[in-house]
């Protein structure tokens, strides 16, 4: 009877536990051969995984021969079930499980028209609501204000028409700033331009302060432009090969202030990252070589290979404290991308050598230069990090992305830690990582490491306003991703096909939840009853 019981028990496992799941491995006795395929029967007293005697009597909880009846020979002679990796295939369902074993989660076509499958459940994550794409030019940054209008920074590179106004680049490019309402039509757009023809000048960040949804704008620019209204503003000149600005912007593009970032002659000054305060002043970084001075202000020195720094303005007037939070190794040095949080400021950048964040030298991984992260809180000592190993690594995005932790992004070449275990390049260009650190002592969370044969990296990044992070950049052609808050992949998108300068270059969250998209695309999306052509800049309006 205990042999037939085992057999009937063995029937309803199969039935009930093994249906539907996938890959399990082949269970053995404890110090024998297995008889079938799931044979109880051991050489010693042992039990194994599927002993029922001591967990519980079978025979006193019920009767599984009034149950069903399952014939114990039909068990014993049953074919052995299982693939030559130990796996039951089955077929393939959305449920985040390689159900059919061939070593690919989901893959297949298993939702309904319109739906995907992403992370496990068939959802429309990543949806386009609207796609609009400008030719001629290049989309570098986003951010979007409390009524849910959309500033749009970049390039142009040629002519196009923005907000009604027709606009051609007098070099090879020119800055510019566009508006738009949350349904994607234009309220209003600028352009920066100077008279040099050979320069090529960009707006390369945008934030916006959500109190009264003032612009903070930076960029480059060389000889004489006019920062105002459509051409009727302040004309200013630049002192060197390449200098950059800052300027605020008001309610419908009216400019508040400027600032220039000169650095003499023959210097260059690049300026890429800004940020609000909580108080509404504007935090600004970039790299220079030499020397910078905002204008009016104190100048401060600058290693000749170039180093990285930080102003902070003043929100009514733009005026610096005159002096800049400085980050300088033996190598060239940059700062890409700023983020704040109600007390800390977060900087993230790349160092050429050992960096000292102020607690004393951080050893440096060797190549070209390592990515950095720096945390520095009003009132104490700034933490600081290197991040990468012997090749060419750099951070280009971060955000702090909830309670306790902020999220990195850029590239690596080679091998690089990024605190989870040494990561190795798939192919002969960058590849992209992320990694999310704790704010109190910079300690590793989790990261992730991805990329193609070809250049790619992380560009982008932004809290979802819940406990995850969206991501993006490029990996051959322009992505994004939703990961949750332990690295989990909840959708990922890709925007048109590869192309020369083709990523997704900035990520906001409007107050309704929805994801602002912006980049460079080539080719053709086709999305229900949107189709985007390129090549050129694009806004995407994307939901969960």
């Amino acid at each position: 009877m205990r042999r037939g019981l085992r057999s009937k028990i063995v029937g309803l496992v199969i039935a009930g536990s093994f249906a539907g799941c996938s890959c399990e491995s082949a269970p053995t006795g404890d110090a024998g051969v297995p008889r079938d395929a799931f044979s109880l029967v051991d050489a010693g007293p042992s039990r194994d995984a599927y002993s029922v005697d001591d967990a519980y009597s079978v025979d006193d909880a019920f009767s599984v021969d009034d149950a069903f009846s399952v014939d114990a020979s039909a068990v014993e002679d049953a074919p052995w079930p299982f693939d030559a990796n130990g796996c039951v295939p089955h077929a393939e369902g959305c449920n985040g499980i390689d159900d059919d074993c061939d070593g690919t989660v989901d893959d297949g076509d298993l939702c309904a028209s319109g739906l995907r499958c992403l992370g496990g459940s068939c959802r429309t994550g990543g949806a386009a609501s609207w796609i609009s794409v400008l030719p001629n030019s290049e989309a570098r940054a986003v951010a979007v204000d409390s009524a849910g209008r959309i500033d749009v920074v970049g390039c142009l590179h040629g002519a196009v028409t923005l907000a009604g106004h027709a606009f051609t680049a007098t070099g090879a490019s020119d800055s510019f700033a566009l508006q738009l309402a949350a349904d994607g039509s234009h309220l209003w757009a600028q352009r920066y331009g100077g008279d040099t023809g050979s320069l090529a000048e960009c707006a390369n960040a945008v934030a916006v302060w959500r109190d009264d949804d003032r612009l903070a704008i930076v960029g480059d620019f060389g000889g004489s432009v006019t920062f105002g209204e459509l051409g009727s503003g302040d004309v200013v000149t630049s002192t060197g090969a390449l200098d950059s600005y800052a300027i605020a912007l008001g309610n419908n593009g009216i400019l508040v202030w400027e600032r220039l970032f000169s650095n003499g002659a023959t210097g260059e000054v690049s300026m890429s990252a800004a940020v609000f305060d909580a108080m509404g002043n504007v935090y600004v970084g970039g790299r220079a070589s030499q020397r910078v001075q905002p204008s009016g202000d104190v100048q401060s020195v600058m290693d000749a290979a170039g180093d990285g720094f930080v102003y902070l303005l003043h929100r009514d007037d733009g005026v610096a404290d005159g002096v800049a939070t400085r980050y300088t190794s033996a190598g060239a040095d940059g700062v890409t991308a700023l983020a704040f949080s109600t007390t800390d400021l977060l900087t993230v950048g790349f160092a050429g050598g050992a960096m000292d964040f102020g607690a004393g030298p951080v050893a440096f991984g060797g190549g070209a230069s390592d990515a950095f992260v720096v945390v520095s809180p009003r009132s104490d000592t700034p933490r600081g990090r290197l991040l990468g190993g012997a090749a060419d690594d750099r951070a280009y995005a971060a955000a702090f992305a909830y309670a306790s932790r902020l999220v990195v992004g850029g590239s690596f070449a080679e091998a690089a830690d990024f605190g989870g275990g040494v990561r190795h390049r798939r192919g002969t260009s960058q590849e992209t990582f992320l990694t999310a650190e704790s704010t109190a002592d910079l300690t590793w969370s989790w990261d992730r490491e991805t990329g193609t044969a070809n250049d790619d990296r992380v560009r982008a990044i932004v809290a979802d306003g819940a406990a995850g992070v969206y991501v993006g950049g490029v990996e051959t052609v322009p992505f994004v991703r939703h990961y949750d808050s332990e690295g989990a992949l909840v959708w990922e998108r890709t925007f048109g096909d590869s192309g020369v300068g083709v990523g997704v270059q900035g990520l906001a969250v409007a107050p309704d939840g929805t994801l602002i998209v912006v980049g460079v695309m080539n080719g053709t999306i086709t999305e229900g009853t949107i189709t985007a052509i390129g090549p050129g800049a694009f806004v995407a309006a994307i939901h969960d």
